[in-house]
């Protein structure tokens, strides 16, 4: 009966302890824009960097969209935000997102 009732403690312990998934952002280039999406459980404050390349003058040519502070809509592949520019030819994400997210946003300061 004790190890039932401590085993029952320790489940409720670390149910009641875990936090919901900070969220996560990705991106996707199509055309000559760069769209970034969000999956989160709840709203939270993030800021991310979207590191790219482009075609220039035949070659490829690092670029980046960023947002300082956005907050996140609860749900799957959310889109966040847009970046359009007649000048990105053939994009592609390159180089790792970097997003910071709720608990993780107080870290990066």
């Amino acid at each position: 009966m004790t190890r039932k009732l401590l085993l029952l403690l320790a489940i409720t312990a670390c149910g009641a302890t875990t936090d919901a998934i900070a969220a996560t952002i990705t991106a996707t280039a199509k055309g000559n824009t760069v769209t970034v999406f969000s999956t989160s459980d709840k709203s939270e404050r993030c800021t991310a960097r979207i590191n790219f390349t482009y075609l220039q003058d035949g070659k490829r040519t690092p670029g980046f969209t960023s947002k300082e502070s956005f907050v996140t809509v609860p749900g799957e592949n959310v889109k966040v935000w847009d970046f359009t520019n007649p000048a990105l030819i053939d994009p592609i994400i390159s180089g790792g997102i970097d997003a910071h997210c709720g608990d993780d946003m107080a870290k990066k300061k």
